[in-house]
């Protein structure tokens, strides 16, 4: 009898807490951000201009990641998230309709092309789709990016193994190289 009121009390408590949380994530709900379209413009803005200033910056084939000690860093081409900035500046082109920014981003993706040959990472999707696929959706020309994103898929595709015991629908794709490769396990449901 004792574990049964231990159990009804720890049933109740949870019971009442799960409560007390609920109320306070309908209160997150009705709290209005402080988001609006002004806010949204002047950061887009404001992106715009450290993006030129960026650009104007850079070397021809250097793809910025950070900065440190005062001075931007490029990791390469081949760092997992390379695609990244020429997709970011494809984004703002987007938004400013500012043919310097087509350029910018165009010149950085003569440098990024060659990963799509990338079969050592399981990344290419963050290098190639932020980059080359928001190139395509951005200016329609296919024959410039599309050959780009289906040779990089065919390299992706490399990496994929069945998985030989396993009792549910699945694929294992290798996240890393060689013996020190880490195994991912993707269950299709």
């Amino acid at each position: 009898m004792k574990i049964q009121h231990y159990i009804s009390g720890a049933l109740m408590i949870g019971l009442g807490l799960q409560a007390i949380s609920c109320s306070s994530q309908k209160n997150l709900t009705t709290a209005k951000l402080g988001l609006n379209k002004e806010f949204v413009k002047t950061n887009l803005e404001d992106a715009h201009k450290q993006i030129n200033y960026l650009a104007s910056s850079i070397q021809e084939s250097d793809i910025p990641t950070t900065f440190k000690d005062g001075k931007y860093v490029n990791w390469g081409s081949s760092w997992w998230c390379s695609g990244f900035y020429p997709g970011t500046v494809l984004y703002l082109y987007e938004y400013t309709k500012d043919e310097k920014l087509l350029n910018e981003a165009k010149r950085k993706l003569k440098h990024l092309e060659k990963e799509k040959n990338n079969k050592g990472t399981h990344d290419l999707g963050f290098m190639l789709y932020c980059s080359f696929g928001n190139a395509l959706r951005l200016t329609g020309d296919s024959t410039a990016y599309k050959g780009v994103l289906s040779t990089g898929a065919a390299s992706l595709a490399t990496r994929f193994h069945e998985a030989p015991k396993l009792s549910a629908h699945g694929m294992v794709v290798r996240t890393g190289t060689g013996n020190r490769g880490h195994i991912l396990l993707l269950s299709i449901i």
